[in-house]
């Protein structure tokens, strides 16, 4: 077993894991964990306008939602849900503000309540991550989304991380041929 890459945060991998999908060892980039509050990180990290690899835990998979995709036999890497400065800096980028879809800089600290109480959370069927779903007091048809990938790569780092953050509309997340809703409602 590989030693971890910030001690006690993320679970061991085995070097054959990384042999198997082609990640050499050496590209590992140890992640740096932010101490301070939400608040914080995002303005250091719009401060800084360039990701460093820093991580900021953002909340937990609820065990009823990890026993749900264990029964789908889908483990995720970390119960801890992380998000890191790259995904920060991602979520209130021009593309997405221009479609109407990003949420404001100064509103992203609401995502650790988003995690703690959600409106739904749902199943994306094709690739197995988890969105957490809040209605933010947008508009009547846009909620905001946290999409978590629950087995991300992050510099050969095996994390459950929010890998976007963005607003949808209420009848996008509709379509049971492509989401599955695990708990909660859309309406």
């Amino acid at each position: 077993m590989t030693a971890c890459f910030i001690e006690g945060y993320f679970k061991p991998v085995r070097k054959s894991a990384y042999r198997d999908s082609g990640i050499s060892i050496r590209k590992i980039k140890p992640l740096k964990a932010f101490d301070g509050s939400l608040q914080e990180f995002i303005a250091a990290t719009l401060k800084a306008k360039k990701p460093d690899n820093t991580v900021k835990k953002i909340g937990t998979l609820s065990a009823a939602v990890v026993k749900d995709l264990s029964k789908r036999k889908i483990k995720p890497a970390t119960e801890a849900i992380y998000i890191n400065d790259k995904k920060i800096l991602r979520a209130g980028r021009d593309a997405k503000a221009t479609k109407g879809k990003s949420v404001a800089p100064e509103r992203l600290h609401e995502i650790e309540g988003v995690l703690k109480t959600p409106l739904a959370i749902v199943r994306d069927k094709r690739t197995d991550d988890v969105i957490y779903i809040y209605a933010g007091n947008y508009d009547n048809n846009r909620l905001i989304k946290i999409v978590v990938d629950v087995d991300y790569n992050v510099g050969g780092n095996s994390v459950s991380l929010a890998k976007s953050v963005g607003l949808v509309d209420k009848g996008s997340l509709a379509d049971s041929r492509f989401y599955e809703i695990l708990y909660g409602t859309l309406q």
